[in-house]
């Protein structure tokens, strides 16, 4: 499950810079600048804000979610990506309480989130790039020890079958749930989720869950039709994304992915 963007410090949010929204960089540069974000190992200091739109920006002030913590456990470290805004990474160990509270395993394996800087990244992702993204394992975690070898080892699981029409005998009551709170929590902005996982949860929901799974979205690239995947879709997880009203109808239009690749 991806957890989309936050509605935080929308005074902060005032300044961010949208100069990338409006300038076409050469396909060159760009793979330049995922080379040069990528070998950054440290966030800028100063204070928190994000730059630009989810698929075309960077990030100052990020902070890292603690590689293991009492109810997560951040994945594929060798990625470097588990930087985020203060208030995703603050969310996301929230989550996680909560995860545990109802049964979800011990809690959650939290997958990419940002670079220490944010902007491109050399592999797996077109969003992630301003630390307001985040990618939540559907695998619940039995442990909390993993070492760092068994975390580059371990895949989550498929919840959506191959044909992409229905869900797998992996997906559970308690994955619902997950989303649910997830999805109410103000914080958030949209989950993207495979269509088929949609599909599922709306096949029992009431009317009176019409507000929270509104925030539920079936991913491009997921829906049940012949087409191949879009690079960065997954199967096997979700992504998170919090809220930024200025850029919510942009990000509407470049940020609709799952993150995580199959093997993430």
């Amino acid at each position: 499950m991806t957890l989309a963007s936050m509605t935080h410090a929308r005074t902060t949010f005032a300044r961010v810079l949208l100069l990338s929204l409006l300038l076409a960089v050469p396909a060159h540069s760009e793979k330049l600048a995922n080379k040069l974000f990528g070998a950054v190992a440290t966030p800028s200091t100063g204070d928190p804000i994000p730059i630009g739109s989810y698929a075309k920006g960077c990030a100052a002030g990020l902070v890292e979610l603690p590689e293991t913590g009492p109810t997560w456990q951040a994945m594929r470290l060798s990625r470097h990506r588990n930087f985020g805004q203060p208030e995703m990474i603050q969310f996301l160990m929230d989550l996680s309480v909560t995860a545990r509270d109802i049964g979800f395993g011990q809690g959650l394996y939290i997958g990419d989130i940002s670079q220490p800087r944010g902007g491109p990244m050399t592999s797996g992702h077109a969003s992630h790039q301003i630390g307001l993204d985040a990618d939540i394992w559907m695998l619940p975690p039995r442990r909390l020890d993993l070492s760092e070898a068994e975390r580059e080892a371990i895949s989550s699981v498929a919840v959506r079958s191959a044909d992409q029409r229905s869900v797998t005998e992996n997906w559970t009551s308690v994955h619902r749930e997950l989303m649910k709170q997830a999805a109410l929590d103000p914080r958030v902005d949209r989950i993207f989720v495979a269509a088929a996982v949609k599909l599922e949860m709306c096949k029992t929901a009431k009317a009176k869950d019409k507000a929270w799974l509104q925030k539920i979205r079936p991913i491009a690239g997921q829906m049940p039709r012949r087409r191949q995947p879009v690079p960065d879709a997954d199967p096997h997880g979700g992504r998170i994304v919090e809220g930024r009203r200025r850029l919510r109808r942009h990000a509407d239009l470049v940020g609709d992915r799952l993150s995580e690749p199959a093997q993430g």
